[in-house]
């Protein structure tokens, strides 16, 4: 028995990688390519690195894509295809990269993104300069938007190191909640079972909010490392259908978040949770909504309200009857909503004060 454990610590430290880059694939064959070769070209000497694709049972050519150009490959990156017997959407397919995973660090990528030049390297070495920090925050491109993710004016990686004002940041929009570009311990997701949410869409919003939960040190890293296509359909004006998986969603990361309170910070979460709230809101508005998900989004807008009461917070407990008729109907006015989120500003600063 312990010969066989030695081999199995010896196997494993075998395949150890210093990073593993973790792909979902499903209906992608028209980005792909572009996908694969820009993570084939992120090698590093002396930097062992994996490509785990998860095949989410995609049924286009997206695999054979990939199969395709492995084929010709023969540079240092280890390269798997994992499949799903059944397709169980992005949060499983990521769920089963990370757990196939050997690297020290991880990092997700989408399948219709992709890197830019030395991106990998970049990251990697700013964990040789802060060895004891879990969380480096890459910089990324919004091709919709034109705008990068983290202020370019920034000249040189910015180490973070109180969690408190980490998690401040993130609540506040100011860091992104894209799971994606971001090279984080995997020792530190499989200790604190940080996984995605199943059977949710949005599952980015939850899966940071638990991640942040145990992030005391953290790096802003402002080179541009990735790219962000904005290729996701809309789930405004669509069928009733994917419209009440969307507010299911929604209602389901709220309650979550509402069960796992930051300590000192519940007036920034409770904003946070209304303004995740309002994305389903705002779909039940523009879409008939089935009886049990208006049921679901009842009880969660209940759920806050109550919350912020308990918790002292009067002016923010007034404001949040706008997410009830007639006063809700403030949201179809466009001076209103420009002007939403300076309103929650005035509130947060009443409300802490």
């Amino acid at each position: 028995m312990e010969l066989q454990n030695n081999y199995c610590k010896f196997a494993e430290k075998l395949n150890m990688s210093d990073i593993s880059i973790i792909v979902p694939v499903f209906k992608v064959e028209k980005y792909i390519e572009r996908c694969v070769r820009s993570i084939l070209i992120q090698e590093v000497e002396g930097v062992n690195i994996e490509c785990i694709f998860v095949d989410d049972c995609s049924p286009d050519k997206s695999i054979l894509i990939i199969q395709d150009i492995l084929k010709e490959y023969t540079g240092s990156i280890k390269c798997i295809i994992i499949k799903h017997e059944i397709n169980r959407g992005l949060s499983a397919a990521r769920n089963t990269g990370l757990k196939a995973a050997h690297g020290d660090y991880v990092i997700f990528a989408d399948s219709d993104d992709y890197f830019e030049p030395n991106s990998i390297e970049y990251l990697y070495n700013i964990t040789k300069l802060y060895p004891d920090v879990d969380l480096i925050i890459g910089n990324a491109f919004e091709c919709k938007s034109q705008k990068t993710q983290i202020d370019q004016r920034m000249q040189s990686p910015t180490l973070l190191t109180c969690g408190k004002q980490i998690r401040q940041d993130m609540l506040r929009l100011t860091i992104y909640h894209n799971a994606w570009n971001k090279l984080v311990s995997r020792q530190l997701l499989l200790d604190n079972h940080i996984l995605f949410e199943e059977g949710i869409l949005f599952e980015d919003i939850l899966w940071t909010f638990l991640l942040f939960a145990k992030i005391e040190k953290a790096i802003l890293a402002p080179k541009v490392s990735y790219i962000y296509e904005n290729n996701a359909t809309s789930i405004m004006n669509t069928t009733s259908q994917r419209a009440d998986y969307a507010i299911h969603s929604y209602v389901v990361t709220c309650n979550k978040i509402l069960d796992a309170p930051y300590e000192d910070l519940q007036v920034d979460q409770e904003i946070y949770v209304l303004n995740v709230l309002m994305l389903a809101i705002d779909i039940a508005m523009q879409n008939e909504a089935s009886p049990q998900v208006k049921k679901e989004l009842s009880h969660s807008k209940k759920r806050l309200l109550q919350n912020s009461i308990k918790n002292g917070h009067v002016v923010l407990a007034l404001f949040l009857l706008v997410m009830y008729p007639p006063i809700k109907y403030l949201l179809k006015i466009h001076l209103f909503r420009r002007n939403f989120n300076n309103i929650l500003n005035i509130i947060r600063k009443i409300s802490i004060s």
